[in-house]
């Protein structure tokens, strides 16, 4: 089957996990286009034929999301954004394929309409749209906001295949919640409880850097601007091996509540603090349920009082973490075959 895989460029969260995706299709032997930009161009075009395309992207003020910079950020580069959808609708017409799946990516949407081509969405996203999402009444305006602009993206799927390490209940028939697909160098680790913690930096590192020098636990922080030891905090800029080789190891994960890295903790059964994102509803939907399940804890705001009570509660999340579903992707690599052979009859 000749397939189009677009996907959000934004981050590598979907690019990690669409790339198990897309050589899963590959080993099944079906003829793979891969549309996308940004980070996820440069990861994916070394491995699949992968046309760049224009790309929506997110921006952020003081670590909350910008709804008003989003919005005009996008709205500004509309020309643009029309003109090269033309040019990707008159390539994907020419490649003429029997099913287009799309990772939250709207061009590739659009073109299945107009070309009545079938549509598969596999993201999390939906997750927000498509199911029961049990949170408290503070949250509901920015949730009602995100699912707008989820519905706008992507919309008139044939199926809605979400992936997820938690469950919600799903309203409608055409919606899955699946278990997260986790990249094949995370699920070939070797996963024991060292003596550090393993933190990303983009978990509001200048606020917590305090909380733990004065802990005198051994930290290891990861990001792309500092380099060294600092007393008990060791700074390492960011690799893809190093960063395995630490989350392999590490006794606990602090970081925001990317649903990605999340999943992979939960699979290599890490307890994780998470330091979600303001005004990102997606990760504090993220933060919340991993509370719920007792992976870990969330904060908006770390505090020691926090902090302390994550580190001493230590053994009760990874209890729970014990029983966690196992990890591996051959449940939903073998629903999307189903699909597949659905649609190709």
């Amino acid at each position: 089957m000749k397939i189009i895989y677009s996907l959000s460029g934004q981050g590598f969260g979907h690019s990690t996990r669409s790339k198990e995706t897309m050589r899963h299709l590959v080993a099944k032997g079906h003829q793979l286009k891969v549309m996308t930009y940004g980070q996820a161009f440069l990861l994916l075009e070394k491995e699949f034929e992968t046309w760049e395309i224009p790309g929506l992207t997110l921006t952020y003020k003081h670590n909350k999301l910008s709804y008003f910079r989003t919005v005009s950020k996008n709205v500004i580069n509309a020309g643009k954004l029309f003109s090269e959808f033309l040019k990707v609708y008159k390539k994907i017409k020419q490649f003429d394929p029997d099913l287009i799946i799309t990772d939250f990516e709207p061009l590739s949407a659009l073109a299945a309409k107009f070309l009545k081509k079938p549509l598969i969405s596999i993201d999390n996203q939906h997750q927000l749209t498509h199911t029961k999402i049990d949170i408290p009444f503070k949250y509901r305006k920015e949730l009602f906001m995100t699912k707008i602009v989820i519905n706008l993206m992507v919309w008139g799927a044939k199926k809605y295949l979400i992936t997820s390490f938690f469950k919600t209940i799903v309203k409608n028939k055409k919606a899955e919640v699946l278990p997260p697909v986790v990249r094949k160098e995370v699920l070939d680790l070797k996963p024991y409880y060292g003596d550090y913690l393993l933190i990303y930096e983009g978990a509001e590192l200048s606020k917590i850097l305090p909380i733990l020098k004065e802990s005198g636990i051994k930290c290891v922080v990861f990001g792309p601007h500092r380099e060294g030891q600092d007393g008990n905090i060791t700074f390492r800029s960011f690799n893809i091996e190093e960063w395995l080789k630490y989350l392999e190891g590490a006794k606990a994960v602090i970081a925001t509540g990317g649903a990605s890295l999340m999943s992979e903790c939960v699979c290599l059964k890490k307890p994780y603090l998470v330091l979600p994102i303001k005004r990102q509803i997606e990760q504090v939907i993220n933060a919340i349920y991993l509370k719920k399940l007792g992976y870990g804890d969330c904060s908006f705001g770390l505090t020691r009082g926090i902090f302390n009570n994550f580190i001493d509660n230590l053994p009760r999340y990874v209890e729970a973490l014990s029983l966690a579903p196992g990890a591996g992707n051959d449940e939903m690599f073998a629903r999307l075959d189903e699909i597949i052979e659905e649609i190709s009859k």
